[in-house]
């Protein structure tokens, strides 16, 4: 067992060097790696998966440089994915397509799914080839999902509703109102929701069902949400898992096993990925960087119980003028951002020619393109007062002056530590 550790923590100190100076959003994705390390090692620990498991799940982050995606994918029946054992035909064509990807251990083996870990170079290669794997498991109603396209040109549309595990509702009246669609495989279960595919000519039938089963509803005192057009990038996507995610497939010996280690109170595998020891002097006075000011009861507190998993090493704010719809939230690494001493506000500095990282209203995260730069956000939402403009400029005159006088960086008396998580 020490080699496995030995190799568990070499594969952590190497997450930990590559994430040192990493943007934000690199940060959060690798916070989802050392927890899913940790995870793999308590499997081992408690003979739930083997050392080979724990040993190729390592391999792959390496030969990746952790740079993949889990995918949740629906099968038949259960049958491994590795070298000796390839009697599906449609693994085969994978295999064969060069995608770089492992079956991730299977976590429950009464349900019909597998997880495989994707590289994301890779997966525009593999959504094609799933695309294709989805269409062969597709059925229900009248059609098939091959004879459903070929009827209809492909000419179809997509909605997702909240039957999961109760697709009888609609079953038997699609059937005689003549409904020509199909039951698309749940990718993602317990959400409450199924996809089903309907021809083009079909979708002013299913709304007007959908509005009546609605009105049915609401008369016996209960609120149906309105029904949802998707598209297949959309439906492809929920198979997508996060490590929580994939850790809560888990049958109820797994679950069992990892509360154990979930409710020791000790900090002993925790991973400290903030290591940037540049203080607040230095930040302040330098001027590639932009300083915020964010007010704790406006814009910190009502969002402290929302935060969701994985963000424990960010310090998350609502970005002021935002509401509603176009609610944002930023997210900075703790270590830029400092408390004032009577806790009311926090002061975040943030590179100005780089993109900070926001997420929406449904705290999911905000595309490039759609975020601006930490300048033109400043500019746009955020205001400093004149006193802390001037401790600004002194600090930067400051810097300037020490440059000029020295190549070596003068020793700075560290301020207040980072805040901490709550």
């Amino acid at each position: 067992m020490n080699e496995e550790i030995r190799e568990a923590e070499e594969v952590l100190m190497l997450i930990k060097k590559a994430t040192m100076f990493a943007d934000p959003i690199m940060k959060i994705g690798t916070i989802g790696l050392v927890k899913l390390i940790q995870f793999m090692a308590r499997m081992v620990k408690e003979k739930i998966i083997d050392k080979k498991e724990f040993k190729d799940i390592q391999d792959f982050i390496k030969r990746t440089d952790g740079n993949f995606d889990v995918i949740n994918i629906p099968v038949d029946q259960k049958l491994r994915l590795g070298a000796n054992a390839y009697p599906v035909r449609e693994f085969e064509n994978l295999k064969e397509s060069s995608v770089r990807f492992m079956e991730m251990p299977d976590l429950n083996k009464e349900d019909h799914y597998v997880q495989l870990a994707v590289c994301k170079e890779d997966r525009e290669i593999f959504d094609a080839w799933f695309g294709r794997y989805l269409g062969n498991k597709m059925s229900g109603g009248e059609k098939s999902i091959d004879s459903l396209l070929a009827f209809t040109e492909r000419k179809t549309s997509v909605f997702s509703v909240p039957f999961e595990g109760k697709e009888d509702i609609f079953r038997t009246d699609f059937d005689a109102m003549k409904i020509n669609y199909t039951v698309m495989p749940d990718l993602k279960l317990g959400d409450g929701q199924v996809q089903i595919m309907v021809a083009n000519y079909d979708t002013d039938k299913v709304r007007q069902w959908y509005e009546l089963y609605q009105q049915s509803m609401l008369n016996r005192g209960e609120t149906v949400a309105d029904l949802n057009e998707i598209d297949m990038e959309t439906y492809q996507k929920t198979a997508e898992m996060s490590t929580e995610e994939y850790i809560n497939t888990g049958d109820e010996t797994v679950k069992e096993a990892n509360q154990k280690y979930e409710n020791e109170k000790t900090s002993a595998e925790k991973v400290q990925l903030a290591e940037n020891q540049m203080d607040y002097d230095y930040y302040e006075g330098n001027q590639m960087y932009q300083k915020f000011t964010i007010n704790k009861d406006v814009l910190v507190k009502p969002i402290e119980d929302k935060i969701p998993e994985g963000f424990q090493d960010f310090f998350v704010s609502k970005v002021p003028g935002t509401y509603g719809k176009e609610i944002q939230y930023l997210v900075i690494p703790k270590d830029q951002v400092y408390a004032s001493e009577d806790s009311k506000t926090y002061t975040a500095f943030l590179e100005k020619d780089k993109k900070p990282f926001l997420i929406d209203q449904n705290l999911k995260p905000i595309k490039s393109e759609k975020r601006p730069f930490a300048k033109e956000l400043f500019e746009k939402y955020y205001s400093i007062s004149e006193k802390e403009k001037l401790a600004t400029q002194a600090a930067q005159q400051r810097m300037e002056k020490a440059i000029g006088k020295t190549v070596v960086k003068k020793q700075i008396k560290a301020p207040t530590p980072p805040i901490k998580a709550k």
